[in-house]
């Protein structure tokens, strides 16, 4: 649980410096008004490959979170600009490989993906080691 909420929280963090770091620059459109985040639990496949089975999905809107029902239908994701009306996050972990990765998109050509070590803690597993692995 303690990576779930490490995870979410480095998604929430993404959005809240994306918002704050571009409010007042109108110039490449309508920033996200909120961030849809999703958490999967992954089995390997191959090296390279997970396979996903999404497990949670939360909104976060003006600093409130509240988590979503997974058969709910997410909208249509409109465009303005460089930004999509919502972002959306992705993130995943592999205990045995001692990875978690999160894949995050504000807009059509606009995201980031990144991965981090798994360490063990005082208080249980821990993030270390940040590493961007995609940039668009």
């Amino acid at each position: 649980m303690e990576l779930e909420n490490a995870l979410l929280n480095k998604c929430i963090q993404f959005f809240d410096e994306l918002i704050i770091t571009h409010e007042n620059d109108e110039f490449y459109g309508d920033l996200p008004e909120y961030i849809i985040i999703d958490c999967s639990a992954a089995r390997r496949m191959t090296e390279h490959f997970y396979k996903r089975t999404l497990k949670k999905r939360w909104k976060y809107i003006a600093g409130e979170i509240t988590e979503e029902n997974l058969d709910k239908e997410l909208s249509e994701n409109l465009k303005s600009g460089m930004y999509y009306t919502y972002a959306h996050a992705s993130f995943y972990w592999d205990i045995e490989r001692k990875k978690a990765f999160i894949g995050i998109v504000f807009g059509p050509r606009y995201g980031r993906g990144y991965s981090y070590d798994i360490v063990e803690g005082e208080n249980g597993f821990e993030l270390d080691n940040e590493d961007i692995d995609w940039v668009s």
